[in-house]
């Protein structure tokens, strides 16, 4: 027991019958194990002074092959890749690339190589587009942070509805089992904390939503007991400006970045939304003096400095990465947009002119408060869009909420709100009708004719009226009257019969509900339609889409709840715009949802729904969206809408709405986009984007990153990628085993079927209740198919059975049972070849912290000739060719023994020593990698790498010359 405290990480101890691996503990009286091939949660810790009354815990060495043993290259290939393939803790520089269930692509280890470069705190800011892969940037420089020991724990700060989908990545592609933290959680897992301790500071890993913590009775406790490290998804959101809940995160956040040793990565596609005052305060959270920085005034220095923080790719930044040496396409889908125009009909176009005289009257009545004034401008204005969005929208706002009357008390905050018409840069519950008043609307008055004109030109509206427009609305409805919805029909079956899913995003809660009882009735019983808005609680919106994705045929109605954040790739390929956004920065949103890295399809396609005969449609339009268009397909990117967008839309809409003008020039829909103020608001837009053009040109290639060259590592990072087995090998290896266990499997479209019968008992849980499992190793990942990587459950179960089989027989006939030796006779060799399979656990240590961890790596050793005078060790590349070769011939089992002896023999005997050499010789390798890597991250020397040796000899095949 004595020689317990005296063992050193990394060695093997022998307890309780089992082999375990010594941890690294930062108390002496505590020896932490891990058992041999375990995963990381079976590591295990014991108390010294307490022991064990009936068993000593003695170091112990990995057994030798049994020279009796015989296998074939069947069963050298199966152990060679279970081996690697089941490391978690890597040798090499990049420690956490073993738990990533993917494989990394060199643009993606920027951000990482970033955050390294910094000392604590770490600080950065991934503003990467739209589905080019923020989210698993960020969560592998959580995972190296974790793996390197500078940080214990972790906390995703984002938006309630993107929860699930962030405990999904951390799980599936890092092995990060999180809980999920806000109101509808809070109580139950506060039940779960021992004594006062709260969830935030309990829990290890957590998804926290921002719109939770940013109240002031909880934002106090976050700050106080929130993870080392900090990661908040959509950041734009919380980047101040109007609103309380928009200031409420901004001010939890400066609060959070205050803490001097508070770690903290930001995330948005969209940080600078054409606003310098907002931009520049997320600028701040990650220095201070960021705060001040103007991009379009800065200096060279400034941008360079705050370069070190920075991050901001374009998709033309990442398609094709070339260096020397090194060249990777990364896939995306190629995109085609499209205007789709649809004409109004004669009934509802009539209804159109009564809407817009109705909107004109109202906007333009007197008023002595200028606060009357502008409400009098909002409801005009909503009440024109939401009967421009559909019949639904239109008879909400005119029976339920044109007729508010305005408390005294409310008039306050007019003058510190944006207009609640327009869009804001970012969707957050505005898929419901804006909150309109109406002062000007006088309780009783009747028309003073049939067409109602007397009693608008005098602006005198009763109550009736407005009935009177909703009711046409309705009868619209009901006589089929809405060309709009029949033209998204066509557009829709079209597009199917193409092979496209789409998603059809709506402004307002109640044209969407309208749009989608309207597909359910027009499209083909096999097409699955499903309504989400933000009615739908935030956790069961996944759900939602999760069941559409069932449907072979389907379409996604949503309203911008869902055009954020949310990964919609697997299922959907195509985005139409119901209604058109009202800012440029909503469309990459809603069209980043399926045109991202991810996407299978190798086309998506968009569609911009506009009326013919609606005047504001051409408006936004001509103004906002073509400009844009033709502004991102001139430089490449898409650029912020202008910071004065709202300006230039209020001075348009104004124009249309505040005109002097006959009654009856309201008939004349078509021609307000002529009006001065339309062409010089397009003008002004475009003037603008060209400023916004200038300062990306001059900061594009700093904040790009280029001077980061990921590939001046690729040699560590392919070799790290090759010790522990690719998805090639994946595939293979996963395959093979499936056939050697029993089960069967056959491939199916870009994936393989995977049968149950037959396969052992332990891995029926991954079938759940089906006979059959689809997977596919590929990304992206077709649909229908589950993503087998490394990591999944099912590799890493096949994994651990074949190990078993051959260390312990496990439960397989022994005649089929995996092993480690194999004499094999082969026209591949001229003489009699040695291939030795050997696994080196190496103690790391960091030379600035004193930290260790126990890393393993597996080497594949050569040799010719009969030791100890005659010895020539091949090349690695040498070796591991064999392990692909052919038997031709059979060799005898004594025949089989004999070599077998004799090269046992020698690993005990005459090349012990130059077998340790080799080991020290490896880790004499990787500390040049990491110095390599330091360099390249800007580092102290901080690596000592120690070798347990003896090294484990896992396997020893013997290659003879078939001379026939």
């Amino acid at each position: 027991m004595n020689n317990a405290t005296e063992l050193k990480p990394g060695k093997l101890v022998r307890l309780r019958q089992r082999d375990w691996v010594v941890q690294p503990s930062d108390d002496p009286e505590v020896l932490r194990i891990k058992p041999l091939g375990g995963a990381e949660e079976e590591t295990t810790g014991i108390y010294l002074p307490f022991g064990f009354p009936n068993e000593e815990i003695k170091e112990t060495y990995f057994p030798l092959p049994v020279a009796t043993d015989h296998g074939d290259l069947a069963s050298a290939r199966l152990l060679y890749d279970a081996v690697r393939l089941g490391f978690r803790d890597a040798s090499g520089p990049f420690r956490s690339i073993a738990k990533f269930n993917f494989a990394p692509r060199a643009y993606q280890m920027v951000p990482l190589i970033m955050a390294l470069k910094q000392d604590d705190p770490v600080r950065l800011f991934i503003a990467d587009d739209v589905g080019i892969g923020k989210t698993v940037e960020s969560l592998m420089v959580a995972r190296e942070l974790i793996d390197r020991g500078r940080i214990r724990n972790l906390a995703v700060v984002c938006p309630p509805h993107l929860c699930e989908q962030w405990q999904q990545e951390m799980a599936e592609k890092f092995g990060i089992e999180a809980v999920i933290i806000r109101s509808s959680t809070a109580a139950t897992l506060d039940r779960k904390t021992p004594g006062d301790t709260s969830a935030f500071a309990y829990y290890r890993f957590q998804v926290v939503s921002i719109d939770y913590i940013k109240a002031d009775k909880r934002r106090d406790n976050f700050i106080s007991d929130c993870p080392e490290l900090v990661i908040v998804d959509e950041v734009h959101t919380a980047s101040g400006g109007q609103g309380k809940g928009r200031q409420q995160r901004n001010h939890l956040l400066k609060r959070l970045s205050e803490k001097a040793d508070q770690h903290l990565v930001l995330l948005s596609a969209t940080p600078h939304s054409g606003k310098p005052e907002e931009f520049q305060s997320l600028l701040g959270l990650l220095k201070p003096e960021f705060g001040d920085i103007q991009l379009n005034a800065s200096t060279d220095k400034q941008r360079r400095r705050l370069a070190q923080h920075y991050v901001q790719r374009r998709r033309a930044d990442i398609i094709k990465w070339d260096g020397d040496k090194y060249q990777e396409t990364t896939h995306f889908p190629e995109k085609t947009n499209v205007e789709v125009s649809y004409p109004m009909s004669p009934e509802y176009l009539e209804l159109q002119y009564d809407v817009m005289q109705l909107a004109q009257v109202i906007a333009g009545k007197d008023e002595e408060k200028k606060v009357r004034k502008t409400l009098n401008y909002w409801t005009a204005l909503g009440l024109l869009r939401g009967v421009m969005s559909s019949p639904a929208a239109g008879i909400s706002m005119l029976e339920n909420r044109a007729t508010r009357q305005i408390e005294a008390d409310e008039e306050d905050f007019v003058d510190e709100s944006d207009n609640p018409v327009f869009d804001r840069d970012f969707a957050d519950g505005e898929d419901q009708e804006p909150l309109l008043f109406s002062p000007a609307i006088a309780p009783a008055a009747a028309p003073d004719d049939e067409s109602g004109a007397g009693s608008l030109v005098s602006g005198v509206i009763g109550n009736s009226y407005q009935h009177e427009l909703s009711v046409k609305l309705a009868d619209i409805v009901r006589k089929g009257l809405d060309l709009k919805i029949k033209e998204l029909v066509k557009l829709i079956k079209k597009w199917h019969k193409e092979g496209f899913n789409p998603i059809v995003y709506c402004r307002y809660i109640h044209t969407a509900e309208y749009v989608g009882e309207a597909l359910r009735e027009a499209l083909p019983k096999k097409v699955g339609v499903a309504t989400v808005t933000s009615k739908v609680a935030d956790e069961a919106r996944e759900e939602a889409v999760e069941k559409l994705g069932e449907s072979p045929v389907r379409v996604l109605v949503a309203t911008d709840c869902m055009s954020e954040g949310i990964n919609l790739q697997r299922h959907f390929t195509a985005v139409i715009h119901y209604d058109l956004p009202w800012n440029p920065n909503r469309l990459e949103q809603r069209e980043g949802r399926v045109d991202r890295f991810g996407q299978s399809a190798p086309e998506v396609r968009t569609a911009l729904l506009y009326g013919k005969d609606n005047p504001m449609d051409g408006i936004v339009l001509k103004v906002l969206l073509r400009k844009a268009r033709e502004i991102k397909k001139a430089i490449g990117v898409s650029v912020p809408f202008p910071e004065n967008n709202q300006s230039i839309m209020e001075a348009v809409t104004q124009a249309v709405l505040l005109r002097k003008a006959p009654a009856t020039t309201a008939r004349q829909l078509g021609m307000f986009d002529n009006l001065p103020e339309v062409e010089a608001g397009a003008a002004e837009v475009e003037a603008t984007y060209r400023k916004i053009e200038d300062v990306e040109k001059a900061t594009r290639s700093i904040f790009a990153q280029h001077a980061v060259k990921a590939q001046e590592i690729d040699q560590d990072l392919d070799q790290a990628i090759r010790l522990i087995g690719n998805m090639e090998s994946v595939e293979q290896f996963t395959l093979a085993a499936i056939r050697h266990l029993g089960g069967n499997y056959s491939a199916q479209g870009a994936g393989f079927r995977i049968e149950k019968t037959g396969l052992p008992f332990s891995l029926h849980h991954l079938f759940g209740d089906d006979e059959h499992l689809a997977v596919s190793f590929a990304t992206p990942t077709p649909e229908g198919f589950r993503y087998v990587a490394r990591n999944h459950p099912l590799v890493d179960t096949l994994g651990q059975l074949l190990m078993d089989e051959a260390l312990t027989g496990g439960d397989t006939r022994a005649e089929y049972r995996v092993r480690r030796t194999a004499v094999i006779r082969t026209k591949a060799v001229t003489e009699a070849t040695t291939v030795l399979l050997l696994r080196v656990r190496n103690v790391i240590e960091s030379l600035a912290t004193r930290r260790q961890l126990v890393a393993e790596e597996l080497l594949l050793k050569a040799y010719r000739g009969i030791p100890p005078d005659d010895v020539r060790w091949l090349e690695e590349t040498e070796a591991l060719a064999l392990l692909q070769a052919e038997a031709t011939a059979e060799v005898a089992d004594r025949e089989k023994t004999e070599y077998l002896e004799d090269a046992l023999d020698d690993v005990g005997g005459p090349l012990k020593a130059t077998l340790d050499a080799f080991g020290r010789q490896q880790a004499e390798h990787l500390v040049e990698a990491h110095d390599r890597f330091r360099a390249a991250v800007k580092g102290k020397r901080f690596q000592v790498v120690e070798p347990i040796l003896p090294m484990d000899l896992m396997g020893v095949y013997i290659f003879v010359p078939d001379l026939t």
